[in-house]
């Protein structure tokens, strides 16, 4: 049986098939889905920039700075949402 609306006191609540909480998102069945499609867009459009990045013969030392500060810590961002540790 699927609730259609919620009543609490004089408010009412409809349900929705996303919810997002501390910055994750979250879909009716628990997935993560949006969340983590979001993150792969967000990781591809920051490789692209270390690509053009090495293009540019930028040192090693500086593409790894970049990819521990944008790339990694994107991904761990919510991990344990993601995986149960």
């Amino acid at each position: 049986h699927i609730i259609s609306q919620l009543f609490f006191e004089d408010i009412s609540l409809n349900p929705a098939s996303l919810m997002e909480f501390l910055g994750i998102t979250i879909d009716d069945h628990l997935a993560f889905i949006p969340q983590v499609n979001l993150a792969m867009e967000n990781c591809n459009s920051k490789l692209f920039l270390m690509r053009q990045r090495t293009k540019l013969d930028m040192i090693s030392t500086a593409l790894c700075i970049s990819y521990w500060s944008n790339i990694r810590s994107t991904l761990c961002n919510c991990a344990s949402a993601y995986f149960q540790f």
